[in-house]
């Protein structure tokens, strides 16, 4: 069990650096005024290598930040 836990909290150990990174790079991406951020999927998939569905993904979290 300790190892399952373990290994649990070391994979969102990553998919937290992961959304840091992406929120980063989306961050910079609006700030530069590059492009309309709905187009951002393409440029995360592109940059991340990433699929549509998890670019979407991200994108949509990150947008929820700024309600």
């Amino acid at each position: 069990m300790k190892i399952n836990k373990e290994l649990s909290n070391a994979i969102q150990g990553l998919d937290s650096l992961q959304e840091k990174k992406v929120y980063d790079f989306l961050d910079d991406l609006r700030e530069s005024g590059a492009c309309n951020m709905f187009d951002a999927i393409q440029d995360l998939m592109i940059e991340f290598n990433m699929d549509k569905r998890e670019a979407k993904h991200y994108l949509l979290a990150w947008m929820k930040t700024y309600n």
